[in-house]
């Protein structure tokens, strides 16, 4: 009996081994077909068309089936045509190929799904716009060079926009298109990284600091600092900007260029007149001008006095600690000026002119002589019905002569704004100089309203021995601000 019962039980046993052998291959076969079409090209998935000929709806429809690829169409690119494949069992990609020839049909490819579209490419072989896409998945993690985690660097793909950005643990997870990719990292501060995937899965990014940029000179209260080591609201105006616009005077070249600086046109004149607010305006009647430094000195006279050809860079110092530099007269900021000085190397000769036009851009529409005339006498005749002293005797006299007067062509002309830089510079062994020269000149829209302004500098260091240095910084401005400015009231 006990022999008998475990003949049965061995039995049992075998039966159930091969059921669970059986279920675990079923298992395998249905969770892999959906995923078929992700491993592997169309190249090499061969499929048997039952239903050939068959409707192209109905070949689709069986092509999934068997596949698991989904097709996304417009049913009016189907129609109820019939579609014979040239084999029954094929690879998928030449199915595609032989219908696509059939019915002028283009398959594109992307992962487990394939777009159907009308093929607009005449003439060419279907092959070439039959594609087999598959993202390729990569991850990894972006540190600095101490190894630390960079949270918020951007990954891109390069040549696309498909991209991310690193979690706070600086790991990132991104789809690209396929295992060639190359990937773009930065991250403010540091230097933009290129790396090729090279069919990896995981790839981790070192970046390092943007040397240059930290390195760059800033002109601050007690001298000049690294970026790198400043603290304080300092903003920069290189040469760049000076250079891009030609700017009548220092205050047009900062206008819209630094946060936190707000510049407004106080007049409309040759004269150039602006007013320049750092941080707002802290005062209601006392002065909010800025405190102006050139070369290291506190500038008494007006930024319209220099000349933003000669200019290197502009700092305006924006916070409350410019106050210990430079006192109460800071309160409203300070604005640093540093003017070119010589570099190593041959004698640079420079010279840049402009010439600008200015005109009216909309004049409105007044009345003549005798459309004047006419206005009033049939103003007073519509009102009063007494035309005997509408005019006077001058009036009268002027109306019959002929000789009625345009105001505004006695008052406005075409304008003009002219301008020539000329500088050379240079250094030697022990000597380095700066020398320039320029001439603006402005004629305003109104009669006599004109600007002008002469200016020379002179920018000169010479090394006596190792322990001294003896240098110039020398400005000579000549204004001439006699000209008229346009105030068309009735007090003028």
């Amino acid at each position: 009996m006990t022999a008998k019962l475990q003949r049965q039980i061995l039995k049992m046993s075998r039966f159930s081994l091969i059921l669970l052998a059986s279920n675990a291959v079923l298992l395998s076969v249905i969770t892999a077909a959906p995923l078929r079409g992700q491993e592997e090209s169309i190249e090499n998935i061969y499929v048997s068309i039952e239903n050939n000929p068959g409707s192209l709806e109905s070949i689709l429809a069986e092509i999934h089936t068997k596949t698991g690829f989904k097709f996304v169409y417009d049913k009016k690119y189907l129609g109820e045509f019939i579609v014979e494949l040239t084999s029954k069992r094929a690879s998928l990609a030449d199915v595609l190929r032989d219908i696509s020839r059939q019915r002028s049909l283009q398959f594109r490819r992307i992962n487990d799904n394939i777009i159907v579209k009308k093929l607009v490419l005449a003439g060419k072989a279907v092959t070439e716009v039959i594609k087999a896409e598959q993202e390729f998945a990569v991850t990894g993690t972006v540190t600095d060079e101490n190894g630390e985690s960079l949270p918020g660097a951007t990954v891109l793909e390069k040549g696309t926009a498909n991209g991310t950005i690193t979690d706070v643990n600086g790991q990132y997870s991104l789809n690209v298109t396929d295992g060639n990719a190359i990937l773009v990292i930065s991250f403010v501060g540091y230097g933009e990284e290129e790396i090729g995937i090279a069919g990896r899965s995981v790839v981790d990014v070192e970046m390092f600091p943007d040397i240059t940029a930290l390195q760059e000179i800033v002109v601050v209260g007690y001298g000049t600092q690294r970026k790198s080591d400043i603290t304080g609201a300092i903003a920069s105006l290189d040469e760049t900007r000076l250079k891009n616009i030609p700017n009548q005077n220092v205050a047009q070249a900062l206008q819209g260029s630094i946060a936190g600086v707000t510049i407004t046109q106080t007049g409309a004149g040759a004269t150039p007149s602006q007013n320049i607010l750092i941080r707002g305006r802290s005062s209601l009647t006392a002065s909010t001008n800025p405190l102006i430094v050139l070369d290291g000195i506190i500038f008494g006279g007006s930024l319209n006095d220099i000349n933003p050809n000669d200019i290197e860079s502009i700092e305006v110092l924006k916070d409350a600690s410019s106050t210990a530099i430079y006192g109460s007269r800071a309160a409203n900021g300070v604005i640093l000026v540093t003017s070119k000085v010589g570099t190593a190397g041959k004698p640079k000769i420079n010279y840049s002119a402009y010439y600008a036009i200015q005109d009216f851009t909309n004049i409105p529409d007044v009345m003549n002589g005798d459309e004047f005339f006419d206005f009033k006498y049939n103003r007073e005749k519509r009102e009063s019905n007494d035309t005997t002293d509408i005019f006077t005797d001058s009036e009268l006299e002027i109306w019959r002569n002929g000789e009625g007067v345009d105001w505004l062509d006695l008052g406005l002309r075409n304008g003009y704004r002219m301008e020539h830089n000329l500088s050379i510079s240079g250094s030697t062994e022990k000597t380095n100089y700066f020398i320039s020269g320029g001439y603006l000149d402005v004629q305003g829209l109104a009669i006599k309203d004109d600007y002008s302004r002469i200016t020379a500098r002179f920018n000169i260091d010479t090394e006596v021995t190792d322990w001294l240095t003896v240098g110039t910084r020398t400005q000579l401005s000549s204004v001439d601000q006699s000209g008229i400015p346009p105030a068309f009231d009735n007090d003028q």
